[in-house]
């Protein structure tokens, strides 16, 4: 698979996701790049991509417009914000651990 991490990051993230799937740790590879180095990571990657993009427009349509969904897109501040001041919450989308959401949580505008 595609390290998500750095490469000093690699063992401990390779522990956690062994812990949380159940599967031997010696069973998990993860190499930085390795969608450039493996066909059959890339080809993974590409599907992720295409059933993301999927359920991202089934969201839209459900909640609206609220960008890609990453914590640094501006789309996402104001989606947020807006509905925040409408409904006096967060929608249930909504990944309440970005240290973003807090901040917004904390009252502390921008995001």
């Amino acid at each position: 698979m595609d390290a998500p991490v750095g490469p000093r990051a690699i063992p401990g993230f390779v522990t956690e996701l062994a812990r949380r799937s159940g599967l031997p740790g010696e069973a998990i590879a993860a190499y930085p790049k390795a969608d450039v180095h493996h066909p059959a990571v890339a080809a993974a990657s590409l599907a992720a991509k295409v059933v993301r993009d999927a359920y991202v427009a089934f969201l839209r349509g459900r909640y609206g417009d609220f960008g890609w969904g990453y914590p640094g897109e501006r789309r996402v501040r104001e989606f947020l914000e807006d509905w925040l001041a409408r409904y006096g919450g967060l929608p249930p989308i909504c990944r309440t651990r970005w240290r973003s959401v807090a901040r917004l949580r904390a009252g502390r505008f921008p995001l």
